[in-house]
């Protein structure tokens, strides 16, 4: 029961609709405010991350043993384009999922525009199978100090999400964002998330969502070009949610 009850929460999604999931390190630390993310994962919530480099995670939803969640991203420029491409894989045994994505991005002064294609495809133990297509809008308006940001993930679908963020450069080295998150077809939630630098070679990253009650924390560790972030993500019922991110920028 516990495993049907864990399934059915990581899904939150019917037969035939996309699936909007958060599985890197870092999107859980923010609980999804990806307008503080330096990390390349995150180009799976966002095409406006803004870092090119190529990144591994892995997600074990609710610390359940046999769950997991693979990811693999990368960015890079291409002319006047920030380009993304990445794949996320779940195989339970009773149900598989697949995030196959594409995404690019365009800058213009203190003006950001992104958009992001995903190729979802679940199966189950019935042998029932879905392809689903999903999109992903996003515009941001700032600098390194203030900034503005509106999300569409998956505009006209069931789990569609309309998320617009505030952000600002507390000090130098720490930053903080809140979100309002509108869910057409769910509860409406708010979510804070802060972003510490220490020294030269850690990132601290902590975070909060109202509904469900939800705290996220995370830590990075750099050197050179190469990031490793580990975070855990609580639940009001279910057990904490482990994730890793390594990463390599360039």
């Amino acid at each position: 029961m516990r495993k049907f009850i864990c399934l059915c929460l990581l899904l939150q999604a019917a037969i035939l609709s996309a699936l909007i999931t958060e599985d890197s390190a870092s999107a859980n630390a923010l609980s999804g405010v990806t307008l503080l993310s330096s990390s390349v994962a995150d180009h799976q919530l966002s095409p406006l991350i803004g870092v090119s480099g190529f990144s591994l995670s892995y997600s074990r939803p609710f610390n359940m043993g046999n769950l997991g969640v693979y990811s693999l991203s990368s960015a890079f420029p291409a002319g006047f384009l920030d380009l993304n491409l990445g794949a996320s894989y779940l195989d339970e045994g009773d149900y598989l999922w697949q995030d196959l994505r594409l995404g690019a991005a365009v800058e213009y002064e203190l003006l950001d525009l992104g958009a992001s294609g995903h190729l979802l495809y679940e199966r189950f133990s019935t042998r029932q199978s879905f392809h689903s297509l999903a999109a992903d809008l996003a515009l941001r308006l700032g600098d390194d100090d203030y900034a503005a940001e509106l999300r569409w993930l998956h505009p006209g679908l069931q789990d569609a999400q309309l998320h617009i963020t505030l952000a600002s450069q507390v000090t130098g080295d720490i930053g903080a964002a809140t979100s309002y998150v509108y869910l057409p077809q769910g509860k409406d939630m708010l979510r804070a998330a802060t972003r510490c630098e220490i020294g030269e070679n850690f990132l601290l990253l902590t975070s909060w969502q109202s509904s469900p009650s939800r705290f996220g924390a995370g830590i990075g560790i750099t050197w050179g070009r190469g990031e490793l972030t580990y975070a855990v993500r609580s639940h009001p019922q279910l057990s904490l949610t482990h994730c890793l991110d390594i990463a390599y920028g360039w």
